[in-house]
């Protein structure tokens, strides 16, 4: 298939330092493949362009749609992408939000059982998995009702959900959200992996603070 030439000939330009015509492929394979794998890799081609907004939003994509089977290369990749932006403003990249809002992480807690519920307000129509969590999460887009009633609430905020009171605890922007997830998800799964060895635990707590 054609997606997998174009998938082939991106891992070439970027070990051999290419970026001219590098999105252009990069644009074909979005169109053509909804792979987890091969959106993991457009992921890391943006990243080499410098464009880490939009690597972020593939990878959270190619990560979502593995769901809850979410592989040991795949989490290698995602990890290493992230941890080669360490030496850069990284947190020039990072939103943070005074109120509930697109592409917003929403930690509620019940004001009566104290359940903690994460709530992901996605700016996309892609992630609707309100009945299923996926990264510990519950997924909605911007025009699901439920999001368009909790815009706007601020953390210690009380909001309905479900036909419950719940408080809002934390916002924060959802792909820090992620990578806490599967960098944890990765160290529980794989204790013994050589790759860990590769990362700096220093460097990986400037990502999460």
């Amino acid at each position: 298939k054609n997606e997998f030439i174009a998938c082939n000939i991106v891992n070439l330009m970027m070990q051999n330092n290419i970026k001219e015509g590098l999105e252009e492929y990069c644009t074909y394979i979005i169109s053509k493949t909804k792979r987890s794998d091969m959106l993991m890799i457009v992921a890391i081609a943006y990243n080499f362009l410098g464009n880490s907004r939009t690597a972020d939003e593939l990878a959270f994509q190619s990560l979502y749609l593995a769901g809850n089977k979410v592989n040991e290369d795949l989490m290698q990749q995602y990890i290493w992408m992230q941890m080669t932006r360490i030496q850069h403003s990284v947190s020039d990249n990072i939103k943070t939000f005074d109120c509930i809002d697109k592409d917003c992480m929403c930690i509620l807690c019940n004001k009566i059982n104290n359940e903690v519920i994460n709530l992901c307000i996605n700016s996309q129509r892609c992630y609707e998995s309100y009945d299923m969590k996926i990264f510990n999460a519950k997924h909605i887009s911007m025009e699901n009702e439920i999001a368009i009633e909790l815009i706007g609430a601020k953390i210690d905020d009380e909001v309905e959900l479900d036909g419950e009171q719940y408080i809002v605890k934390e916002l924060m922007d959802k792909y820090i959200y992620l990578f806490r997830y599967i960098t944890q998800l990765y160290t529980d799964s794989y204790p013994k992996s050589k790759f860990l060895t590769i990362i700096d635990t220093t460097d990986t707590e400037k990502m999460l603070n």
